[in-house]
């Protein structure tokens, strides 16, 4: 946790290791922008939430080198104030955490990938420069970021009648401007 020195707000910065991308060997692997999160007087505000976690550790675990994803503890064996084994979350268990949490809110299904795209799709309607997200996101090429951005697409749906502005989409027995008869469709700029 670090302390900003313009506004005096903690803020949580992300700090990546090594992955299967970047695993060291090709030099400029570190992001240029480091992912961080502020305090703020929400309900969801991050430090108090980091904080909570925190408290919930055993002690062997407050490391910098230790695993974030901690395996739980199941509730009917808290015995105190630490919710999670000094063991990592399995794979698969990590995996299955955004669909499960989805689940139970009621929501369509979310992966963990979701998240990410969420997070360039909100900058991108906020305004924020594709060379900035980039740098956030951490990836490494500014068109990578055009994957994410399905407004182009929405837009095309729309002006060719495939999709209504205000309904639902035009199934391809109701349109006769679907792409699916020529080798390109032209998108707006």
């Amino acid at each position: 946790m670090k302390k900003d020195p313009v506004d005096n707000r903690q803020y949580l910065e992300f700090s990546g290791r090594l992955t299967k991308i970047r695993d060291g060997t090709k030099g400029k692997e570190n992001r240029k922008v480091k992912p961080s999160m502020y305090e703020n007087k929400s309900d969801r505000c991050p430090i108090r939430l980091f904080k909570a976690y925190l408290l919930r550790l055993p002690e062997n675990v407050m490391e910098p080198e230790s695993p974030f994803y901690l395996t739980c503890i199941p509730m009917e064996r808290v015995e105190s104030m630490i919710w999670f084994y000094a063991m990592p979350m399995g794979e698969k268990t990590l995996a299955n955490l955004m669909p499960m949490a989805a689940k139970e809110a009621g929501l369509d299904r979310k992966t963990n990938h979701s998240v990410r795209k969420t997070t360039i799709k909100t900058l991108r309607k906020a305004g924020v420069h594709r060379d900035k997200i980039k740098h956030i996101s951490g990836h490494k090429r500014t068109s990578s970021i055009e994957a994410y951005d399905d407004e182009r697409r929405e837009y095309s749906d729309v002006l060719t009648g495939v999709k209504s502005s205000l309904g639902p989409s035009v199934t391809e027995n109701e349109s006769d401007n679907t792409c699916n008869n020529v080798s390109y469709c032209f998108t707006p700029n």
